[in-house]
């Protein structure tokens, strides 16, 4: 009773896609590995596709139930995909950005990082510059 035989051959590609997918995300945590967020969600977005096409398979017309499940099914794939790719981002950008300021090997401080800390005020010092300030503006010292 398929309406749309067509959309079976992307259902069975989207299918072995997330199959590989899983089974590359359970080496990766038999090697003690750890995979990326965006390594999880290309396998939701895989499973997702599944769904999107085999019920799009179904669908008879217009706007009935299984073709309202084949659009939900994409549109929360796009946004898996996308809050995916971010959040790996995200944690990208920190990762090099920790890389920048400690070296690597032993952790310590680099010189860029010294120059920083070097270049910005204490708040102690501040603090301390600025009550010496006021009391030889009050005394007119």
């Amino acid at each position: 009773m398929l309406s749309r035989p067509w959309d079976l051959l992307p259902a069975a590609l989207f299918l072995i896609a997330a199959v590989c997918f899983r089974q590359r995300l359970k080496n990766d945590r038999d090697k003690k590995g750890a995979a990326s967020l965006f390594d999880h969600s290309l396998f939701i977005v895989a499973s997702l596709n599944v769904v999107c096409h085999a019920s799009a398979a179904f669908s008879r017309q217009l706007f009935d139930g299984p073709f309202f499940l084949a659009e939900l099914s994409k549109t929360f794939s796009y946004l898996v995909m996308l809050f995916g790719a971010l959040l790996d981002q995200a944690r990208l950008f920190e990762q090099v950005r920790s890389m920048a300021v400690t070296d690597p090997l032993t952790g310590l401080s680099n010189y860029r990082r010294l120059i920083s800390a070097r270049a910005a005020p204490s708040p102690s010092c501040f603090s301390t510059w600025t009550a010496s300030r006021s009391s030889t503006i009050t005394t007119g010292i």
